[in-house]
C-alpha cells in the first residue's frame, strides 16, 4: 500500500471519467480513476454496489482506493496550506468532506469504516 498526504494531490480530471492524479514521495505519478477503483472493488467485495471506489475513516482522516496496482491511502493531515492550491484550503475535516462531497458528486461512494 502507497500512503500519500492529501496535499501531494497534483490534479483532478474528469474526461471520460472521473479520478485524480496524486504523487508520491519518491516523486511517481500515480493516477486514480474512480471507475477503475469502482471495478476493482466490486471485484474484491462481491456485495459491493458497484459504485464504491474504496474505504474512508473519519476519525483518522483517510481515504483508501483500491486499484488495479496496488492500494493507495490518502491522509490528510492537520496543517495550513497555501491558498494558492483552491482545493486544499482550510482544515483537515474540510478538505476530507469536500474530497468525499467530490467523490460523491461523480456519482461514486466510498465505505465508511468510522
Amino acid at each position: 500500500m502507497i500512503t500519500i498526504k492529501d496535499t501531494e494531490i497534483c490534479t483532478f480530471f474528469a474526461y471520460n471519467t472521473a479520478g485524480f492524479v496524486v504523487c508520491d514521495q519518491e516523486k511517481n505519478y500515480h493516477s486514480i480513476s474512480l471507475e477503475a477503483c469502482a471495478n476493482h472493488y466490486l471485484k474484491m467485495r462481491e456485495n459491493a454496489s458497484g459504485r464504491c471506489v474504496g474505504e474512508r475513516n473519519i476519525l483518522s482522516h483517510a481515504f483508501v482506493f483500491y486499484s488495479e496496482e496496488k492500494a493507495i491511502k490518502l491522509i490528510f493531515e492537520k496543517r495550513f496550506v497555501f491558498p494558492g492550491k483552491r482545493f486544499l484550503w482550510g482544515t483537515r475535516s474540510m478538505r476530507f468532506h469536500r474530497f468525499q462531497k467530490w467523490i460523491f458528486g461523480h456519482g461514486y461512494t466510498t465505505y465508511d469504516l468510522s
